[in-house]
């Protein structure tokens, strides 16, 4: 921001525009984060882009999956229908195409051609698991399954897109009209500076947050100094303060990740919607708490950067700021959440190491099933990591297994897994390549037992590995492979028993992500192979419930989750979730809620309206 010395002579009119074209396009990249393109219209209605603001050409986009399906024309006509309203109006247009909204803006005419600012791709209201169930299909004409990699990026890409509504998105309207003016040269420069300046402190920094500032700050390339980092010492700059809302530069970093009940997928399509949505609010949330802002922390949690003062200090401090976190994410959409906590970063400088550190102690978290895990508290009195130690860790563990001692089992996991981490150093790649080692030496080991046939050990292994392959967190990682080593001593403590309990384990996979059709007993018992009575008998034995208690309690669970994030009716969720009539989902509802589907949404106040 360009500070004026009193008494100095004015700059050069091209100094000043320089300025406004650089502030312009800064606000540009950092707060708004949109594709912005000139675009010149012949007679013939053909189209000249040009591009302002460079695009990744492998990120997908809307028209990549129209052209897939076969719907590009619609997307033309999109365009024809609001360059013409934009042109006739004279006023800036915002309208959506399966979701996603885009920006028109009339130039002018140049050279018998029509001139646009154009805009895209943003969402006007935080995407919630309806709307996107309801897209999909209107597009591509399918119904949604879990299992299907085109689905899975459809999600993916709508949550990566900017949500602007109320003042937020008045904000880049009007940001865009200087934009403008600044193009066609109707205004002053210095005067287009200062209206910008003035969204960038009333508008952007009040509902958005500055990306750029804030990955620097994290470290995220460690050989760039932190943006507090000056010629004359470390401190912020009056626009810092001004913009972030704080006094103090950050030197702790947390990370936060929800907790999903056990009979939910952790990693489905659906939790990423959810994630996503509580990840918007702990943005927010930051603004609240004392010398802290926030970043999303890839899909599945949150990085906090907070101010702490001293070390005894400031990890009590570092600790009513976790704990305020946790009790936000309860409160808010009714789940519990995981935070782990990086060491304190020396005086002035970059996070990159306690940030790091944050997200080996979620990892740890979910390792060892705590709540809130400092980092300090793992390294103290540990001898650095190394390969052997892994290697040990995988002997002991593979010894557990094979004489099925649970109880061991459970501790030599551990001790597997987190000397994976240490190792690791957070690079997913890594965890992932032991964690298919470690298996796939297990698996060699539990085929020379004979305890699997050849074709049985393949089936399982090709599943294990696909799972592995496309996990994306670490967390999930851990997930799957606890859950896979789980399976594994199953087998190897009683073989007859083992495969069918995996084959019901692979039906409660099949029903986690068909539970909203029609699933009759007879039909699934079929699935796996069973009469009705073994079917029956076993499904109890492992869940504690009957199959249809079984399914109508997990219907119930994924009915609350819409009834928190969207504003279906009632009946067309219960619908949603796989209940034939209003009156069985109700009655199911309040049996294992305590209340109706109506008082549960009155109580979580949909975080989407």
């Amino acid at each position: 921001m360009k500070v004026r010395i009193p008494g100095a002579p004015p700059d050069p009119i091209w100094l000043e525009n320089i300025r406004a074209h650089y502030w312009i396009h800064d606000i540009l990249q950092i707060f708004v984060g949109l594709g912005c393109w000139i675009i010149q219209r012949d007679q013939q209605k053909k189209l000249d882009w040009m591009e302002l603001t460079p695009q990744d050409p492998m990120t997908l986009k809307p028209h990549h999956f129209e052209i897939a399906y076969g719907k590009e024309s619609l997307r033309d006509a999109f365009h024809v229908k609001n360059f013409d309203r934009a042109a006739k109006e004279r006023h800036p247009i915002v309208d959506q195409c399966w979701g996603a909204s885009s920006l028109f803006i009339y130039i002018g005419e140049a050279r018998d051609r029509q001139v646009f600012l154009y805009s895209d791709y943003f969402l006007t209201r935080p995407i919630d698991w309806a709307t996107l169930t309801s897209q999909w299909k209107a597009l591509t004409g399918k119904n949604t399954s879990e299992t299907d990699p085109d689905f899975t990026d459809y999600v993916r890409m709508n949550l990566k897109y900017p949500v602007l509504q109320g003042p937020l998105l008045q904000g880049v309207i009007d940001f865009f009209e200087c934009y403008v003016k600044l193009l066609l040269g109707q205004d002053d420069s210095a005067l287009l500076y200062e209206r910008v300046n003035q969204l960038r402190i009333n508008v952007f920094s009040r509902y958005s947050h500055n990306k750029a500032w804030i990955d620097q700050a994290l470290g995220r390339e460690k050989l760039i100094p932190p943006p507090w980092a000056w010629e004359h010492g470390y401190h912020l700059e009056p626009w810092m303060v001004e913009e972030l809302g704080v006094t103090e530069i950050p030197n702790y970093v947390f990370a936060v990740m929800p907790s999903f009940p056990l009979n939910e997928s952790r990693f489905s399509a659906q939790s990423a919607v959810q994630n996503h949505l509580i990840q918007k609010q702990c943005l927010a949330f930051a603004k609240t708490l004392s010398q802290t802002m926030a970043e999303n922390l890839e899909d599945y949690g949150t990085a906090f950067l907070t101010h702490a003062s001293g070390k005894d200090r400031g990890r009590s401090q570092v600790m009513e700021k976790a704990q305020a976190v946790r009790r936000f994410i309860s409160e808010k959409f009714g789940l519990e959440s995981m935070i782990g906590v990086g060491r304190q970063a020396e005086p002035g400088q970059t996070l990159h190491s306690s940030y790091q550190e944050a997200i080996m102690a979620l990892n740890l978290c979910v390792q060892t099933d705590k709540n809130i895990y400092f980092y300090a508290d793992n390294i103290h009195g540990k001898s650095k990591p190394s390969y052997q130690k892994i290697q040990q860790a995988e002997s002991e563990l593979f010894d557990a297994v094979a004489d099925h001692l649970t109880a061991r089992i459970k501790l030599m996991e551990d001790h597997y897994v987190r000397a994976i981490l240490e190792f690791a150093a957070n690079h997913t790649g890594v965890v992932r390549g032991q964690f298919l080692s470690c298996l796939s030496h297990l698996s060699d080991h539990i085929g020379q037992k004979k305890i699997l046939n050849s074709s049985q050990l393949s089936l399982f292994w090709k599943k294990l590995e696909r799972r592995l392959s496309t996990a994306t967190t670490i967390s999930e990682l851990i997930y799957t492979f606890k859950d896979a080593i789980h399976n594994l001593s199953i087998l190897t403590g009683n073989p007859t028993d083992g495969t069918k309990t995996i084959r019901l384990q692979e039906l409660l996979v099949f029903v986690e992500k068909n539970y909203n059709r029609s699933l009759p007993l007879q039909g699934v018992a079929r699935q796996t192979g069973f009469s009705i009575p073994v079917f029956c008998r076993l499904f109890k034995k492992t869940t504690g419930l009957s199959f249809v208690t079984y399914l109508n309690k997990l219907r119930v669970e994924k009915s609350k989750t819409i009834l928190k994030t969207s504003t279906l009716p009632i009946y067309q969720i219960g619908e949603n979730c796989g209940f034939p009539n209003t009156y069985l989902f109700n009655r199911n509802f309040r049996r294992w809620v305590k209340m109706t589907p109506t008082d549960y949404r009155k109580k979580f106040a949909s975080i989407s309206a």
